[in-house]
C-alpha cells in the first residue's frame, strides 16, 4: 500500500498505468483516425509515430480512480473503467478543441488545426465508442453494474456541454445567467465525471451502494471545489500558476463563479460599467482587462467564489474521512484535495 507523499506523483504514477493500457487499446487498423487518436493521447507525433514520453496531460480523474481502487486491493479489476474515463474525457477534448477554434492544447497543435474538422470531429466520435468498448473488458460482476452508471454520467457530461453552450448565448444581464444555472452546468461538464471515476473504484471493489454514494459525493464535491478554483486562478493567478497567458477567462469573457458574483454584488454605475465590458463584442484591452478585475475585487468575488472552494472541500474531505478505507488512503484523499485547489493573492 502506498504511504501519503508527494500525492500529485503518486497520481502520476497510476495515470502511467492506464497510459500502458491505453498505447495498446489504441493499436487499431490500417487507419489513419486511430492515429490521431494516439496523437492527441499523447502517444504519437505529427507524423503519428509513437513516441515513448508520453503529452498526454495529466490523467487526473483515471489516475484517481486507480489510487481509490488500489486502497480496496481493487487495482486490476478498476483498469477497465478508468480506462473508459480516460478515453471519454479525452473525447470530449477533441471537440471542446474544434468549438473553441483552440489551436494548440498541452503544448502540441490540436487534432482539427493539423487534419481539419471533418477528422477531428470523426476522430472524437469513434474515440467515444471506444471509450464504450473499454467497459467491456471489465470482469462481468464489474461490467453490468458499471455500464449503466457510466453511460448515464457521460450522458450528463453532454447534457453539461449543452448547457455551456447556453449560457455562453446568454448575456450578463439575462435573467437566465444565474449562478445556479452556472452551478447546473459546471456539475454535469466537469464535476459528475470526477464523481463517475471516484464511484467506479467502488464499482470495481464490488462495494454496495452505501459506499458508492460516499465515493461519489466525495468525487462530486471534489470536482466542483476544482472547477471553481480554476475559475479564480484563472483571473488572479500568475501566468507561473496557470501555464496559461493571466486572465484567460477575463479576456474570453467567461462567464464564471467570480463574474456572475461580481455582476450580482455590484450596483449603479459600476454594474452598468461591468456588463458593458462583458457583452462588447471588440477585444478587450490590456487596460480595460484590469478595469474588469478592479470591479470584481471591489466586491470581494475572489472572497465570495473561495468560500464556495473552502464549502465544497469540506464536503470532499467528510465525505473521504466516511469511506471503508484504509487511514492512509483517507490521509492521501485528503492531501489531494488541499494540494488541487491552491490560493492566490488578491
Amino acid at each position: 500500500m502506498q504511504q501519503p507523499g508527494d500525492v500529485l506523483a503518486l497520481l502520476g504514477s497510476y495515470g502511467s498505468r492506464v497510459d500502458a493500457e491505453a498505447r495498446t487499446f489504441l493499436e487499431r487498423g490500417p487507419y489513419a483516425m486511430y492515429g490521431m487518436m494516439r496523437y492527441f493521447m499523447g502517444y504519437a507525433d505529427e507524423n503519428l509515430v509513437s513516441v515513448a514520453e508520453c503529452f498526454g496531460g495529466k490523467r487526473f480523474r483515471s489516475g484517481l480512480l486507480l489510487l481509490i481502487a488500489d486502497q480496496y486491493g481493487a487495482l486490476e479489476d478498476a483498469v477497465p473503467l478508468a480506462l473508459s474515463i480516460e478515453l471519454f474525457h479525452n473525447f470530449t477534448l477533441i471537440h471542446d478543441d474544434i468549438v473553441d477554434r483552440d489551436e494548440m492544447r498541452r503544448g502540441r497543435p490540436t487534432v482539427w488545426k493539423l487534419w481539419g474538422s471533418d477528422h477531428a470531429i470523426n476522430t472524437g466520435d469513434g474515440q467515444l465508442l471506444l471509450a464504450l468498448e473499454a467497459l467491456e473488458r471489465a470482469h462481468p460482476a464489474r461490467r453490468d453494474r458499471a455500464r449503466p452508471f457510466f453511460l448515464e454520467k457521460y450522458r450528463e457530461v453532454i447534457e453539461g456541454q449543452y448547457l455551456d453552450f447556453e449560457l455562453t448565448a446568454y448575456s450578463l444581464n439575462d435573467p437566465r445567467t444565474t449562478e445556479a444555472a452556472y452551478l447546473e452546468m459546471l456539475t454535469k461538464k466537469t464535476s459528475v465525471l470526477v464523481g463517475a471515476a471516484t464511484a467506479g473504484a467502488g464499482i470495481a471493489a464490488l462495494m454496495r451502494d452505501e459506499e458508492l454514494e460516499r465515493l461519489w459525493n466525495f468525487g462530486l464535491a471534489l470536482g466542483r471545489a476544482y472547477q471553481i478554483c480554476d475559475d479564480t486562478v484563472s483571473i488572479w493567478g500568475s501566468g507561473d500558476m496557470t501555464g496559461k497567458v493571466p486572465h484567460g477567462d477575463v479576456r474570453e469573457r467567461k462567464k464564471t463563479l467570480p463574474v456572475l458574483i461580481a455582476y450580482e454584488r455590484l450596483t449603479g454605475t459600476s454594474r452598468d460599467e461591468f456588463a458593458h465590458l462583458y457583452g462588447s463584442k471588440k477585444s478587450l484591452s490590456a487596460d480595460e482587462i484590469q478595469r474588469a478585475i478592479a470591479l470584481m475585487n471591489s466586491v470581494d468575488a475572489y472572497g465570495a467564489a473561495r468560500a464556495r472552494v473552502d464549502r465544497e472541500a469540506g464536503y470532499a474531505r467528510q465525505a473521504a474521512d466516511s469511506l471503508a478505507i484504509p487511514e492512509v488512503g483517507k490521509e492521501l484523499l485528503g492531501s489531494l484535495v488541499t494540494t488541487l485547489l491552491p490560493r492566490v493573492t488578491v
